[in-house]
This record gives structure tokens, C-alpha cells and sequence, in this order.
């Protein structure tokens, strides 16, 4: 899999104040959180290596070391869930999103090429505590979604619409709810199959090959006419 990113075209900034009240105090608390959370690891790990100390010419028992180990337990989860190893960003050969952890960039599934999109939904959300309103894209590739919420200070949302569509010519553009995706009957290939072009001589849905540039069918087991 390739990892040659390019040249970086664009990248969204987001103002994490938002303009409602209640956002405002949903960033209060999560900021208030994360340094709770912060303190009380640091707390367990040091009250945990002081009874390590003083236990450590006697009998030591099982519990003196829980408070070290959840703490890291807690740090750990902290690190691979809780923090975002990417930004939202447009690059020359493919996208990345905010909305990805340590193991999605381990596992390679927080870069997406333009080669590989195979669906772009797109949509308003609906009744939500924070982004309700907001417009929202999901970039799918074979087992990866990107989302973005059009939340930025910049244009970035813009941008990313103009480059997919430059990019991914012939991807289709489907209008679905927000997480939609995560329903048990959703299915990319049903709504590609849907949403292509069919085949002037029998029907049936072609199917893009990116390697010549054009719509194949194979159910003909040939090429559609290039317009």
C-alpha cells in the first residue's frame, strides 16, 4: 500500500469554540476532563510507585500495584482512542481525517488515495446536540470512511467538494443521513450499483476501471463507448 502522500493542497482548520452556548461549555468540560483525567494519572502512578517503595523490603501485595497499572491502562486508552493522529487534510494523492486514532494510522486506514474512493456520501445532519444543520461529507474506499463535518474557518469544505469531484470523476455522489453508514443493511456496493451509469447494451451497471479510464460491463464483458 502506498504511503506517497504529496504535496499537501489544503488543510481545515476548525474552530473548536463553536457559536452556541451549549458547544462553549461542551469544550469547558472536555478541557476540564482531560486535565482531570491527566492528574489523576499522574497521581496513580506516583502514589503507585511510592508503595513500591516502601513494600519493596516486605510482603508485597497484589493490590499495591493496581493504581500503576490503571493508570497506564488509562493512559493507553487515552493515547490510541482519545487523540487524533491526523488533521483534516487534502494532499495530492489522497485525503486524511481528524476523525482517525493511533490504530487506524498503524493500520494504515487513516490515508486515503484517489484511486481507491469507491463512494462519496453527502448530506445534512440532522437533529444532533452540536452539528445539527451542519453539511457532512463520507469518503468511503473498501473498508475506510473519512468523514468531515463542515465546521472549519476556512474554505476547506469547499476545497474538498471541488477536489473529489476533479479527482474522482466518475466516484458517485450519493445524499444519505449522517451514520448512515453504521447500520446493519448498509452496503457501498448496493448504493454503487445503484448510483452507475448502466450499460447501454444490456442494462446491467458498469463498472469504472481507473487503470484505462473507462466504464467496463461485465456482464458483456466489454467496454462501454467512451462519451
Amino acid at each position: 500500500m502506498s504511503n506517497n502522500r504529496g504535496r499537501i493542497l489544503c488543510e481545515g482548520r476548525i474552530n473548536q469554540w463553536t457559536d452556541t452556548v451549549s458547544g462553549q461549555w461542551k469544550m469547558f468540560f472536555k478541557f476540564v476532563s482531560l486535565i482531570v483525567i491527566l492528574i489523576l494519572m499522574l497521581i496513580g502512578i506516583f502514589s503507585g510507585v511510592l508503595v513500591l517503595t516502601i513494600n519493596l523490603n516486605g510482603y508485597l501485595n497484589y493490590l499495591d500495584v493496581i493504581p500503576i497499572v490503571g493508570s497506564i491502562f488509562l493512559l493507553l486508552y487515552f493515547l490510541i482512542y482519545a487523540i487524533g493522529f491526523e488533521t483534516d487534510a487534502i494532499y495530492e494523492n489522497g485525503i486524511t481525517s481528524i476523525c482517525t486514532n493511533l490504530i487506524d494510522k498503524i493500520k494504515h486506514e487513516s490515508f486515503i488515495e484517489y484511486v481507491r474512493i469507491k463512494l462519496v456520501g453527502y448530506g445534512t445532519i440532522g437533529s444532533h446536540k452540536f452539528f445539527e444543520g451542519k453539511e457532512f461529507l463520507a469518503v468511503f474506499s473498501d473498508n475506510i470512511v473519512l468523514t468531515y463535518i463542515n465546521r472549519y474557518v476556512n474554505d476547506f469544505f469547499d476545497e474538498m467538494i471541488n477536489i473529489l469531484r476533479k479527482k474522482c470523476p466518475h466516484v458517485p455522489w450519493v445524499k444519505m443521513e449522517w451514520l448512515e453508514w453504521k447500520k446493519e443493511d448498509f452496503s457501498i456496493d448496493e448504493l454503487i450499483r445503484k448510483n452507475s451509469p448502466l450499460c447501454p447494451y444490456c442494462g446491467q451497471p458498469l463498472t469504472y476501471i481507473h487503470q484505462y479510464n473507462r466504464w467496463y460491463c461485465y456482464n458483456c464483458q466489454k467496454y462501454a463507448p467512451e462519451e
